[in-house]
């Protein structure tokens, strides 16, 4: 202990001494031996530590601004790295035992030990051949479950044969599979560690194996020591080196970043980390780190705004925890400085960083988080700005000439000063059949300081996009509404017409206000003028005819309420009459690029014929743009604390809420102006008249289309004149309901709870279990394996509805989908499609998926003819996904139609849209028969 004391006191001296000349005034500290000094949570900023040995330095909770690292050595200490080798020697040892073990029945005489040495043999290369192939997890199931299947399968036959050699051979072969499992896995998890702390850790492995191997004749005593000869010693050395210099292999596989080792690298960085240079929860503004050696470096939770990182070496091997440094891009941008456009820096967070002065030519920059981003000196040139978050981002003396700046986000605080720019360009992709991107200006070039004094206007300036044309009268009365309820100096700054029917409103507002918020109520407002104007003008324009027509509409629908009264008795007895009452639009094969031919089949009622229209929709490419832009932004935000696995939680800004917002906005007024067209207007028209605003409709729109099926049709402005129908998706065919519904006196829901990493499905079950009533059964099935899950869905009672809460997502183009079952096992609807449609067979009426992304998912159990589904769209906050089934229950007990629950509990989700934007619009319904039946949920 004495050394030990020694050392701890000597490291206190040092620190103690720094802190002192700290103190005293002095910042120079060049090239001291600071290893292992505690400095934690002390106050140093403006010291220059350039060239000092910091390894394994505690700098934690320090305020460290502006200190300068530039070539300093950080990482494992001396003592650690000591520690290290004797850990490869002892675990080179441990290996040279087992590889003696092994080799002793390779040299036996009797047949059945020879038998049992190279089975053992055997599965030792099996675990090593899956854990390099696999990961450490994996490798060692994979090896104890089939030498478990075979031992057992051999133990049977041993039994069953009276072979008792053969049962010799399965104990002895089981007995060494455990020995080998124990120590080749502790093996291949301390070896990493050891080869990050010490470079010779791999020698040292080797070396203690081969003593291990040639010493234990010298030290075994008994049956071992008797049976090792010269020959088994050699075969036992061949063993050990071969193993170790594969566990050397997993070890650099484990190092070098492999994503099937991710897991067991980030805790072979951690543990490295923790016993190297602890910079966690530090205060690193505008520090200097260039040039350094950063190796097994803690610097998670650090502030690191505005940091250096020329020349520096080893980020990769640092521990980051959520920061954005712990992205290998940025990390290149910051150590090179000179990307030239190749490297894509799209969505990626730079918030805070500097990237002064840096050759950013070219660079994509698509909805990058610039948020207080030095950028200044920076060549911009033909940079991709488009959506990118700049507010409070300093691009003075930046170079622009030629960058796109579509929607970028800038404020007061956005500095622009001494820009130079000659042109930018408004639209990142041509106007559709031209190559006109919106020049600015539009011809010639910005004058010096020109660019600047025009968008620093433009700062105190809210835009408004117009596709479908305007009414002057109508903006004239919205802008007195604003100006009179909002604040008076808000003013009109210009209107511009670009063609195509595409106008931009500049509104002048003062600073401080919330532009998104103003952007949302002038567009409602001018809304509602145009709808009273609009009517107006119909009225102004109704003749004597148009009258008649109305008259005549309107006893028609009378006399057609009245049949319905007339004839209820003959409804049966539980089904709403609303039932009979729906719309199908079929869209058949054709593309937003190039248009849809529609056509509507409409029923009135049960005695009613159906009527059928044909019409069209027009070309639109623009919509699956918009809306990807939104998904994108989307499942930045709320993926992280979804049902969902992406990427790491952070919370959701107000900038990405602004850009949500109006991306939105922008996709809801696109998708309503398309159902506006002319050519669709006929089903429209003959919706309006055919059905009262207070019916209760169903339309189901027939689509195999994906972005179809991603719109959000609930927005359709149909909907808000009757706001008692809901829209339900299904594939090109419907089935008939004529096959006998299994009878049960019971209502039986299957709920599997499938993996619940870093959610609580358990809500999912309180509310779940409060179904429990007379005519009730909820079996769980908690975390299930593949297995588990299948035998019950094949239960002979068959089941009524099934429910999945857990994770899950589905493939980009929507054709299918995987459930997260357990920590381990993902599973495909394929994987589970003779069970389902078992299950389908006794009755399965309902699928309730309460998990994200799950429209690939859904197109798979509509294949397999499951009469409703329900589904998320999209990646779905936790909240929201407690609060739908907890709102979806709520209605169903009260025996409402599955349409109505699924629209109520929609509605009731809009509660939630303060904290988790469009929540109502994940809800999705899927149907694949032509009636619709409710589940028996009430106890009535």
């Amino acid at each position: 202990m004495y050394p030990l004391n020694q050392l701890l006191t000597q490291r206190s001296i040092v620190a103690r001494r720094v802190l002192d000349r700290y103190a005293a005034g002095e910042r120079n500290f060049q090239g001291q031996n600071l290893r292992g000094v505690v400095l934690r949570g002390q106050c140093l900023c403006d010291a220059d530590f350039s060239q000092a040995d910091i390894r394994g330095a505690d700098f934690s909770n320090a305020n460290l601004s502006r200190v300068r690292f530039r070539q300093a050595k950080a990482g494992v200490g001396q003592p650690w790295q000591w520690t290290a080798r004797l850990l490869a020697s002892i675990l080179g040892l441990m290996f040279g035992f087992l590889s003696t073990r092994l080799a002793v029945p390779l040299v036996s005489s009797d047949g059945s030990e020879l038998i049992s040495g190279i089975a053992s043999i055997m599965v030792l290369g099996l675990l090593c051949w899956t854990i390099n192939r696999f990961s450490l997890l994996k490798g060692v199931t994979i090896t104890l479950l089939l030498a478990a299947l075979v031992g057992m399968t051999t133990g049977i036959l041993a039994v069953i044969f009276d072979y008792v050699r053969l049962g010799i051979i399965t104990l002895y072969t089981a007995e060494t599979t455990v020995l080998c499992v124990g120590v080749v896995g502790v093996f291949h998890l301390g070896l990493p560690i050891a080869q990050a702390l010490t470079k010779h850790s791999t020698l040292l492995a080797c070396v203690s194996a081969v003593m291990g191997a040639i010493s234990v004749p010298t030290l075994a005593s008994g049956p071992l020591a008797d049976n090792l000869t010269p020959k088994g010693t050699v075969f036992a050395i061949i063993i050990s080196l071969i193993v170790v210099r594969l566990g050397a292999r997993f070890a650099q596989q484990v190092l070098s970043g492999e994503s099937r080792h991710a897991l067991m690298r980030s805790f072979t960085i951690g543990v490295a980390a923790a016993l190297g240079t602890r910079f966690r929860n530090a205060n690193l503004t505008e520090v200097d780190f260039a040039q350094a050696q950063l190796c097994y470096t803690d610097l998670g939770a650090a502030c690191l705004d505005y940091g250096r990182w020329d020349g520096a070496y080893g980020l990769a091997l640092a521990r980051w925890g959520n920061s954005p440094m712990a992205d290998p891009v940025v990390q290149s941008l910051l150590v090179w400085r000179d990307l030239k456009g190749q490297f894509d820096l799209s969505r990626a967070n730079l918030a805070g960083m500097d990237l002064s002065y840096l050759n950013l030519q070219g660079a994509n920059f698509k909805g990058a988080n610039l948020l207080c981003t030095n950028l200044r000196g920076s060549n911009l040139s033909h940079a991709n700005l488009t959506l990118a978050q700049g507010l409070g981002a300093d691009f003075s003396q930046a170079t622009l000439t030629g960058a796109c700046i579509e929607g970028w986000a800038i404020d007061s605080h956005t500095c622009l000063a001494d820009v130079t720019c000659q042109f930018v360009y408004r639209l990142e992709f041509p106007r559709t059949d031209t190559d006109d991107r919106e020049r600015y200006p539009s011809s010639g070039v910005f004058n010096p300081g020109d660019f600047t004094k025009l968008f620093q206007v433009v700062l105190n300036t809210v835009e408004l996009i117009f596709r479908n044309g305007i009414d002057r009268g109508a903006i004239a009365k919205t802008l007195e509404h604003i100006q009179a309820t909002v604040d008076d100096r808000i003013n009109l700054r210009s209107v511009e017409d670009t063609g195509d029917g595409l106008f931009k409103i500049a509104l002048g507002i003062p600073d401080g206000m919330n532009k998104a918020q103003l952007h949302h109520e002038f567009k409602s407002i001018y809304q509602e003028h145009l709808r009273q104007i609009e009517n107006r003008y119909q009225a102004q324009l109704s003749t004597a005819q148009q009258q008649i027509e109305h008259y005549q509409k309107t006893t028609s629908e009378l006399t057609h309420i009245l049949r319905q009264l007339t004839n209820s008795s003959m409804l049966e007895v539980g089904q709403a009459a609303t039932d009979d009452r729906r719309v199908i639009l079929t869209f058949w094969d054709g593309s937003l690029e190039q248009g849809y031919p529609v056509t509507a089949d409409i029923r009135l009622g049960a005695l009613a014929e159906p009527l059928k229209f044909h019409a069209s929709l027009p070309p639109i490419p623009d919509l699956a743009v918009l809306y990807q832009e939104w998904q994108t932004l989307y499942r930045q935000a709320f993926g992280n604390c979804s049902r969902i696995q992406f990427k790491h939680h952070q919370e959701i800004t107000n900038v990405s809420h602004q850009e949500l917002y109006l991306l939105a906005e922008r996709l809801v007024e696109t998708l309503q102006s398309w159902l506006r067209s002319p050519t669709f207007r006929l089903i429209s028209d003959k919706l309006r008249e055919k059905f009262l605003p207070d019916q209760e409709i169903r339309i189901l729109i027939q689509t195999e289309d994906i972005w179809l099926r991603r719109l959000p049709w609930h927005t359709w402005h149909f909907l808000q004149d009757y706001p008692k129908v809901e829209i339900a998706l299904s594939g090109m065919t419907l089935e008939n309901n004529n096959y006998q519904r299994p009878t049960r006196r019971r209502t039986r829901v299957l709920a599997v709870l499938g993996s619940s990493s870093g959610i609580d499905v358990g809500v999912d079950q309180q509310l779940l279990e409060a179904l429990g009533r007379s005519n009730i059964d909820v079996v769980f099935l908690s975390e299930p394996n593949r297995k588990q899950f299948h035998d019950t869905l094949w239960d002979r009672q068959g089941w009524d509805v099934f429910y999945f809460s857990g994770h899950s997502y589905s493939e980009h183009d929507g054709h299918s989908g995987v459930m997260q079952l357990n920590a381990f096992e993902q599973l495909s609807i394929k994987d589970l499609q003779f069970a389902l449609s078992e299950a389908v067979e006794q009755g399965l009426q309902l699928a309730i998926l309460n998990s994200c992304d799950g429209l690939g998912l859904a197109k798979e159990l509509c294949a397999l003819k499951i009469p409703q589904i329900v589904v998320m769209k999209e990646a779905v906050p936790d909240q929201v996904a407690q609060s739908f089934l907890e709102y979806l229950l709520q209605a169903l007990t009260t025996q409402k139609s599955l349409y109505s629950a699924i629209r109520e509990a929609r509605q009731q989700l809009s509660s939630l849209e303060d904290q988790y934007p469009f929540a109502s619009w994940l809800p999705t319904l899927f149907q694949t028969t032509t009636e619709a039946i409710a589940p028996r949920l009430s106890s009535k």
